[in-house]
């Protein structure tokens, strides 16, 4: 696999948009390797992140737009998977598309705890 005439990695530009083909399953691979490169291969498609955070990874964090009550909504679930402090530190940025910016965070009160 890989090397001069096999590549392992093959990216495509097909009308306005560009595509990126693997040989291997690097969003599967969960090792540090394969996050970088996936993350490296899916920032070269999309440029700079809309949302960055650092967050760890049994935290998932999405982005709801609203354009029609003229607001985004961002929230965060923990999964976890660890044992840790509750509640624990998180920042994120988000990059909205211009001419829009940001005028006020509102921070939702915490969620009671359901334990099943």
């Amino acid at each position: 696999m890989g090397g001069p005439g096999h590549p392992t990695i093959v990216e495509h530009n097909f009308g306005q948009g560009r595509s990126v083909y693997c040989v291997v399953p690097i969003e599967t691979d969960f090792t540090e390797a394969g996050s970088q490169v996936f993350s490296a291969l899916i920032g070269a498609l999309l440029g700079a992140p809309t949302l960055g955070s650092d967050a760890p990874p049994d935290v998932w964090i999405t982005v709801f737009d609203q354009p029609e009550h003229n607001r985004v909504v961002v929230s965060a679930l923990c999964y976890s998977t660890e044992t840790r402090p509750a509640p624990f530190p998180l920042s994120f940025s988000l990059r909205l598309a211009p001419p829009r910016r940001c005028t006020l965070v509102r921070v939702a009160r915490r969620a009671p705890t359901c334990l099943l």
